[in-house]
Parts: structure tokens; sequence; C-alpha cells
């Protein structure tokens, strides 16, 4: 079963996800203005970066988040402060 990573960093100014395979190849990406709401943007930029990766949240072994906004999205696994990552 192959397995699938996504990383989500919640920023002040924006959100960016992306998600990856066992090996470390990208196969979805995505970017948008933080706004008022993280948790929205981090699900909104996860979940573009997933259709572009033609994966279902199912698929994904571990979700990773960081920045300002890393503690607002509920289905993470882990969450990494900015300066560990």
């Amino acid at each position: 079963m192959q397995k699938y990573y996504a990383g989500i960093d919640i920023g002040a100014s924006s959100a960016k996800a992306v998600i990856i395979n066992a090996a470390g190849k990208t196969l979805g990406s995505a970017v948008r203005k933080s706004g008022a709401d993280l948790a929205k943007s981090g699900k909104t930029v996860f979940e573009k970066a997933l259709e572009l990766a033609g994966l279902k949240p199912s698929q994904i072994t571990l979700v990773a988040t960081t920045g300002y906004g890393r503690t607002n999205l509920s289905f993470a696994n882990q969450t990494i402060t900015e300066i560990t990552c």
C-alpha cells in the first residue's frame, strides 16, 4: 500500500499545503491568503492539494502542520513549530 503525507503551513498571511509520496515526490500543492479564518484556509489548501494529487483524505497517512495557525486543524496528526521545520 502506497503511503502519502501532507504538510500544511498556516501562516499569518498565507496558507500552503503539499502532498508527497513515500519517495518524497510532490504530487499536489496549493497556496492561498490566510484571511481571518485560519482553519478554513488550511482546510482549503489541503483539499486543493489533494485534488491535484488525485487523492482522498482517507489515503493520507500523516498530516503535519506548522506556522502561526498550526493548531487550528482538527484533522492534523502532528504539529511542528516553525523553528523545528
